[in-house]
């Protein structure tokens, strides 16, 4: 199971690199995301989280990401190890889209696919999204993420 979902993961990572036209590439960027959310099906409760959001490649259509990270989940009393990839499209010049697929790591054992689309804005040193997250073998959560540029 963990081969697979790795496996996917690389997949999905490879995938949307080689996607990403390389035109006036933007400077990298790094942020540092805490993330307060709510379950949506009452088996984890509240959520809370920390995350490094990394993009190494971005263009004027579309940015990269890999964001490693740590959710809680009081309910469960636990949490997940989280390293998820994916993109970030823009709608307009402050207001982007975002689709992430990644792994989960259970605190207390076991793993768990992750999906996560999102909307959010950013600015020079802020950004703001809302995302729905699913956990594959656990929970789902609505989840706020504000990001702190480093």
């Amino acid at each position: 199971m963990k081969k697979n979902l790795l496996l996917l993961f690389l997949v999905s990572s490879l995938t949307a690199f080689s996607q990403t036209t390389v035109k006036q590439p933007k400077k990298s960027m790094t942020d540092l995301g805490i993330n307060l959310g709510t379950s949506l099906d009452n088996l984890g409760g509240f959520s809370s989280g920390v995350d490094i959001r990394f993009i190494p490649i971005s263009t004027q259509k579309i940015s990269w990401t890999v964001t490693p990270g740590f959710t809680y989940f009081n309910k469960r009393n636990g949490g997940f190890i989280i390293l998820k990839s994916g993109i970030m499209l823009p709608i307009t010049d402050r207001f982007y889209v975002s689709g992430e697929t990644g792994i989960g790591f259970f605190t207390e054992g076991g793993e768990s696919f992750i999906l996560s689309p999102g909307i959010g804005t950013s600015s020079k040193n802020l950004n703001f999204s809302l995302r729905y997250e699913r956990f594959s073998s656990y929970t789902s959560q609505l989840a706020f993420r504000l990001g702190i540029g480093l």
